[in-house]
């Protein structure tokens, strides 16, 4: 195999592959490697970790077609550094990069024993790129760390000609739904990862097309210069519709959201935990710890019940952050042990929840 390219062009390709490779793993080096094909003035650079695949392909000059492995991570290092045309030929084992008087020879391993990685070839059911990777930025924030496995994904379900994914953890939450021409699909759950390089591959394209065939999502972009194929995850996912109540949506309150974010990162400078004090017509949050304190409030109309709670900082600046809109419609939570509901103002079928969190210290006046 031997071709030249453009660098940025290699390396943007690259790019978009390079993030599924995983940490080194010596058991398992092989997947540390990704795979590159030259063939009909293109080239395609392939790779995975077992449980998600990506592939993606652009133009270059092919000298002599045929494929390799290639420490993925390693030639990123490699194309960071210089910024002319790269020079790639694969002989006996060994990968030898140049570029100018520069030269760069890495080893390589057998492609035959390579995972087989399958791809959406053709077909598929038609997204707008731009709205679903936005369903996934909004939701993606509030998946679980991967403690609790079945709350390691982001859930998607279709029914109706709407599709909805919803991210949660146990403490928090988000759900957007949108309406689209799309298949009826049972609920399936994406790993974190998994939903990164779907937001990857929708960046990439205008329309991407999926398919969920043997229990894999299977994405492309329509003009198939990117896929990603991502194993689902089979653990039972929790009834997120109970952390989503309806019956609490009654008092919303309009705040601004720049203005509401800034003053919960300020009082948060003091300790994560903020303490809400609300009445009818000001809203006041506080932190304190054995260093300090803070105290801030900001005008509202409150037509329902006084509160106070306390919610995690970061859950809320997450869910705040993760908004658009000018406003934010607030629902606090005026019953024990129900969250507090943050809406856009804008007229988009968003939601994100915080629970709060059990108050250990008297709230100071």
């Amino acid at each position: 195999m031997e071709f030249t390219i453009e660098r940025q062009d290699f390396q943007s390709t690259l790019a978009k592959v390079v993030g599924c490779i995983g940490k080194p793993n010596s058991m398992l080096s092989i997947l540390e490697h990704g795979e590159i094909k030259a063939q009909d003035g293109r080239i395609i650079i392939s790779a995975t970790d077992l449980e998600i695949a990506v592939r993606a392909q652009c133009d270059a000059d092919i000298i002599e077609p045929g494929n390799a492995l290639v420490p993925a991570k390693k030639l990123m290092e490699i194309l960071k550094t210089i910024d002319t045309e790269v020079s790639i030929a694969h002989a006996d084992g060994k990968t030898t990069i140049r570029a100018g008087s520069a030269k760069w020879v890495l080893p390589s391993m057998d492609v035959e024993e390579y995972p087989l990685m399958t791809f959406l070839e053709t077909g598929g059911s038609k997204l707008v790129s731009r709205a679903f990777r936005d369903m996934i930025t909004k939701t993606a924030y509030a998946v679980g760390d991967g403690m609790r496995p079945s709350l390691s994904g982001g859930a998607l379900v279709v029914q109706n000609n709407n599709i909805c994914l919803v991210g949660i953890d146990g403490h928090r939450g988000s759900k957007f739904s949108q309406r689209v021409e799309f298949p009826d699909t049972e609920l399936v759950v994406i790993p974190l990862k998994g939903l990164k390089m779907l937001a990857t591959l929708c960046g990439s394209a205008d329309i991407v097309c999926l398919s969920v065939r043997n229990n894999i999502l299977m994405a492309r972009t329509e003009l198939d210069d990117m896929a990603v194929s991502v194993r689902l995850l089979e653990e039972q996912y929790p009834d997120y519709g109970r952390m989503f109540p309806s019956s609490i949506l009654n008092n919303d309150i309009v705040i601004d959201r720049e203005k509401f974010l800034a003053m919960a990162k300020r009082v948060a400078i003091v300790d994560p935990q903020i303490h809400f004090s609300m009445d009818k017509t000001e809203l006041e949050l506080s932190s304190f710890c054995e260093v300090g304190e803070a105290r801030e409030s900001l005008g509202v109309e409150n037509h329902g019940k006084p509160v106070d709670f306390a919610v995690s900082a970061p859950y809320l600046v997450d869910a705040l952050t993760s908004f658009d809109s000018e406003n934010v419609l607030f629902f606090p939570c005026e019953e024990k042990g129900s969250p507090i509901v943050l809406k856009p103002a804008a007229d988009i079928d968003l939601v994100a929840v915080v629970m709060p969190l059990s108050i250990s210290t008297p709230l100071r006046k």
